[in-house]
């Protein structure tokens, strides 16, 4: 019978104990989660501060909504300091004829930028405009980066419709 009332009384106590161990294990996770946060944003702002870092595409969208999922890391643009390089596919109409070269319908091409604009935003992360120097497949090309690294970029140009690509930003990695 003694036992019965001591199992009644501390089972409320063992429950009251085993919730705050519970909200203290949560609280630690968003807490690590937090800093985990705060310090990729620390690393990317070094990074867009530094102008070195790489953009991987996953999603390119056409002008007229046409999704394509581009399943490889491999499409990308790496922004070097005072130079790019680009290597992206391309969807959508073309206004003029690209003669020369073996290009096959992507945006390829390596160049110096003539303008590097970066503006934070209101809730974290930035927005660059690059326009690049003499050249056919871009006059401007626009990052919009979240604070976690996700990002949109969207190139236009005067010879075809824009195209947008969602993906994300990396420190810049030569060897890839």
């Amino acid at each position: 019978m003694n036992c019965r009332i001591c199992v009644r009384l501390l089972m409320p106590l063992l429950l009251l104990t085993a919730s705050v161990f519970a909200q203290t294990s949560r609280e630690d996770k968003k807490k690590a989660k937090e800093e985990q946060r705060a310090a990729r944003e620390a690393l990317l702002k070094t990074v867009v501060d530094s102008r070195m870092y790489s953009f991987f595409a996953e999603i390119a969208t056409a002008l007229n909504g046409d999704r394509h999922e581009l399943g490889t890391p491999y499409f990308f643009v790496r922004i070097n300091q005072d130079s790019l390089e680009v290597d992206l596919p391309y969807w959508g109409i073309s206004h003029a004829a690209m003669l020369g070269g073996s290009n096959d319908g992507g945006i390829r091409f390596k160049s110096v930028t003539t303008s590097y604009t970066v503006k934070t935003r209101k809730k974290g992360g930035w927005f660059i405009s690059i326009v690049p120097k003499d050249n056919r497949f871009a006059d401007k090309m626009d990052f919009d980066i979240e604070a976690d690294g996700d990002a949109t970029l969207e190139v236009t140009s005067k010879f075809r419709e824009s195209i947008s690509y969602r993906g994300e930003m990396t420190t810049y990695n030569a060897s890839r």
